[in-house]
C-alpha cells in the first residue's frame, strides 16, 4: 500500500483531493509501475500509514498522505515540544535581535523549531539555528529535491548536524514532471497546526498575509505569541495579534511558561 500512495502522490502532485479521488476509485496501477515507483525518487518519503508516522498529524483535517523527508524523522513525534516562528522580510533589527534570543534559549531548553523558509529572515533563522546546533523542523511548499538544492539549504550539506528535518508533500520524480498546485499556502497550514504546539507571529508589514494562518491557530485553540512594537506603530501586526489573545513574547521564558 506504501507504494501504492507514494505513485499517486507523485502522479498527482500532492494534491490531497486529487490522490483521494484515484483512491475511492480504485485507480488501476500496472504492476511494474509500482514496484518501480520508489526508486524514481532521490528522497525519503513516509506514508501515513507507516507506524513512524506522527499521531499529531494523523488528526488534522486531510493529513498527508505522503510526506518526503530528509533528516531525523524522529523529531516529527515532538509536538508538545515543537514551536512555529511565522516570519516575513521585514522585520527589523529590534525584532531580529528578540526572536534570535528566544530561540537560543529555546534551543538549550531542548525545544524544536518549525519553520518554513519561505523568506530571508526565514533563512537567516535557519543559518543561526544550525549555528547553535539546535532541533529543527523545515516544512516546504517546494519539491523537496528543489529545497535541497537551493541556496537556502545547500550551503549546509557538508556541516555535521543530525537533529533537523525537512519536509514536504511534493517531490520530483524520473517518471511524472511535477506541476506545481493552487492550494500551496493553505495545505502547508495544516502541516504546521499538525506539528507544533506554539505559533510565533514575528512583525509582518501585511496583516492579511497572515491572516490564514491566524484563523486556523485560533481554530486550533493554540497558544500564540507576539514581540510586542512601538505603541504608536498603531499598523503593526504584532500590537493587532496581541489586541487579539496574542501572549506577550520579550523571553523564552513566556512560552517556556505555556507549554
Amino acid at each position: 500500500m506504501d507504494n501504492v500512495l507514494l505513485y499517486f502522490s507523485l502522479k498527482y502532485h500532492g494534491d490531497w483531493e486529487k490522490i483521494y479521488d484515484a483512491l475511492d476509485r480504485k485507480e488501476k496501477i500496472e504492476t511494474q509501475d509500482l514496484i518501480k515507483v520508489p526508486n524514481s525518487i532521490p528522497n525519503n518519503f513516509i506514508s501515513i500509514i507507516n507506524p513512524l508516522y506522527p499521531n499529531n498529524l494523523k488528526q488534522i483535517m486531510k493529513p498527508p498522505f505522503i510526506l518526503y523527508y530528509l533528516g531525523n524523522i524522529s523529531l516529527l513525534q515532538n509536538y508538545f515540544q515543537t514551536i512555529f516562528i511565522n516570519s516575513s522580510d521585514n522585520i527589523d533589527e529590534y525584532n531580529f535581535k528578540v526572536i534570535k534570543q528566544v530561540v537560543e534559549d529555546l534551543i538549550k531548553e531542548n525545544r524544536t523549531i518549525l519553520l518554513s523558509c519561505e523568506n530571508s529572515q526565514d533563512n537567516k533563522l535557519l543559518d543561526f539555528i544550525i549555528e547553535k546546533q539546535g532541533k529543527l523542523i523545515v516544512v516546504t511548499k517546494e519539491p523537496l529535491q528543489s529545497f535541497l538544492n537551493s541556496e537556502s539549504w545547500a550551503k549546509h550539506k557538508n556541516i555535521e548536524y543530525y537533529d533537523f528535518i525537512i519536509i514536504s508533500e511534493y517531490e520530483e520524480s524520473n517518471n511524472f514532471k511535477y506541476k506545481s498546485n493552487n492550494n500551496k499556502e493553505e495545505m502547508n497550514i495544516r502541516i504546521i497546526n499538525g506539528l507544533s504546539k506554539a505559533i510565533i507571529f514575528l512583525e509582518h508589514s501585511n496583516f492579511k498575509k497572515i491572516e490564514p494562518l491566524f484563523n486556523a491557530v485560533l481554530n486550533e485553540n493554540k497558544p500564540y505569541f507576539a514581540i510586542p512594537q512601538n505603541l504608536k506603530d498603531t499598523e503593526s501586526s504584532s500590537n493587532n495579534l496581541l489586541k487579539n489573545g496574542a501572549k506577550l513574547l520579550e523571553s523564552a521564558t513566556d512560552i517556556l511558561n505555556q507549554i
